[in-house]
């Protein structure tokens, strides 16, 4: 009986409204459909330092993985090739195949997290539809279904950081300690992971100081300190280094991180409003009961506040720096926008939210990033003809060999020793840019344009919105000698 029981509010968490149930299901298939569907990669030293780390599982070891860590702690690259060895030993060959099964798992858990736990923030508080606005959000968001279901280290710490967070909620809410000894123990798998998240540490201090809980205070520091020795053993075991990749990354930073391009103090706050999708939140707050509506998240409030201006400090910012943070911004929004949906005479904000969204939903799930270098590696490893690519300048800044078994070998060529060069031979092909392929078109005349793998829609934008930064995520053609039948 007691697992009955048990078992129904499990399930009573997510499906407490018809509503709920529907926005649950709807938003589970999203998610599987984006990692099923979706290969791409977004960022490119993700590709680097972690998919091409793990496929093809047959093909890599984790002795080499652990040899190429660099500054990273080994639990993200360790954990994935498990997974990826596992599916292998199951009989899964195909390393796209790997790779979607992987996404499938990274986005099925991150959906869970977020729409389990963040539903709960709601569970009895003033907002109007909290509950079911809060499963929305974290369903729905443009972003979330791509993001959360990359093997990202900012998307693979987001989770935990989300469960460390809900436990200090809980704490909030009940004064039970040994919901901040859990809260420091996702913290810690989520700092593991992603290295700043740790400092959400000092929202849990603030917390106990708002709470005046002394004996919360020396918990949290033997617990802290325990955990830290146990994270330094985990690492110490795989690498004979005690927190050797941290003292790397700290190391690092201090000497590099102000070489790379800097921005202003205030960037993620423009970028954070940005993401609200102006000016759905831009209205007037008069009635809005700012204490009755927040105290509940004031833990929410105070992770985000503590990660975004710590972010905010440091010189080098990148957009996916708030990946982690994301949900749980999304989770602050609800109250804001369960006032502007349901509170306010002006449907109007209802309607462009939802409508700009959706388009970006769609435009963001389905259009798979470095769309152009994957169908090209895929093209190539149908062919075993082709055993070598020549890439016209930095045509090829990614080449992700990881989503085949046998990619051909690659060299670059300047422009002045394609001149030079004699014909290609039917094991290799030639790949340019378009940039370089509308500046160089008298070079491919002796050649035969075979393929051209172009970026879905939203990418083709930002080619020629920033072009400086996008042109890697440009077309690109495939040339071959007329005589091959490729």
């Amino acid at each position: 009986m007691v697992r009955v029981n048990g078992y129904r509010n499990f399930l009573e968490e997510i499906g407490f409204s018809q509503s709920a149930k529907f926005i649950w299901g709807l938003g589970l298939i999203l998610f599987l459909s984006v990692a099923v569907l979706n290969p791409g990669v977004i960022a490119l030293d993700d590709y680097s330092c972690i998919i091409s780390q793990i496929v093809p599982a047959q093909k890599t070891s984790f002795s080499n993985t652990i040899s190429q860590l660099g500054i990273r702690n080994p639990l993200a690259v360790t954990g994935l090739l498990s997974l990826t060895k596992l599916f292998y030993e199951l009989g899964v060959q195909d390393p796209i195949q790997q790779i979607r099964l992987v996404l499938l798992i990274v986005g099925g858990f991150n959906f869970f997290v977020f729409s389990y736990f963040g539903a709960q923030f709601f569970k009895g508080s003033h907002i109007k539809w909290g509950r079911e606005l809060a499963l929305g959000i974290v369903s729905f968001y443009f972003m979330n279904p791509l993001i959360y279901t990359r093997p990202m280290i900012e998307t693979l710490s987001a989770p935990f950081l989300f469960l460390a967070c809900f436990n200090s909620f809980r704490y909030w809410e009940t004064r039970n300690r040994f919901c901040l000894v859990r809260a420091l123990v996702f913290l810690t798998i989520s700092s593991m992971l992603r290295f700043q998240t740790g400092v959400c540490i000092g929202a849990i201090l603030i917390l106990l100081l708002l709470k005046k809980d002394i004996k919360g205070g020396m918990l949290v520091l033997v617990s802290t300190l325990l955990l830290f020795v146990l994270s330094g053993l985990f690492e110490s075991v795989l690498t004979g280094r005690f927190h050797g990749s941290l003292k790397d990354y700290v190391s690092y930073n201090l000497n590099h991180s102000s070489s790379y391009g800097t921005t202003p103090f205030y960037t993620f706050f423009l970028l954070l409003f940005a993401l609200t999708l102006p000016p759905t939140l831009v209205a007037h707050y008069q009635k809005f009961e700012w204490k009755k509506k927040y105290f509940k998240l004031i833990p929410v409030l105070l992770f985000v506040g503590v990660f975004v201006l710590a972010h905010s400090v440091v010189p080098h910012k990148e957009e996916r720096f708030m990946i982690p943070i994301l949900p749980l911004f999304l989770i602050g929004l609800v109250p804001l926008i369960s006032f502007v949906f349901f509170e306010q005479a002006h449907p109007w904000r209802r309607v462009w939210f939802l409508s700009a969204n959706t388009i970006l939903l769609l435009l963001t799930s389905f259009n798979t990033p470095q769309s152009n270098t994957i169908n090209l590696v895929r093209y190539l490893g149908g062919k075993a003809q082709i055993k070598k690519v020549w890439s016209i300048k930095e045509t090829l800044v990614l080449y992700p060999t990881a989503y085949i078994l046998n990619p051909p070998t690659t060299q670059v060529v300047e422009p002045n020793q394609l001149e030079s060069m004699a014909s290609l031979d039917c094991d290799s092909v030639l790949v340019v840019r378009e940039d370089y392929e509308r500046d160089l078109a008298q070079l491919f005349k002796p050649y035969r344009r075979v393929e051209r793998f172009n970026p879905g829609p939203l990418e083709q934008a930002l080619v020629k919105l920033n072009p400086r930064q996008n042109l890697r995520r440009g077309s690109i053609s495939l040339y071959a000698s007329p005589s091959c039948s490729f």
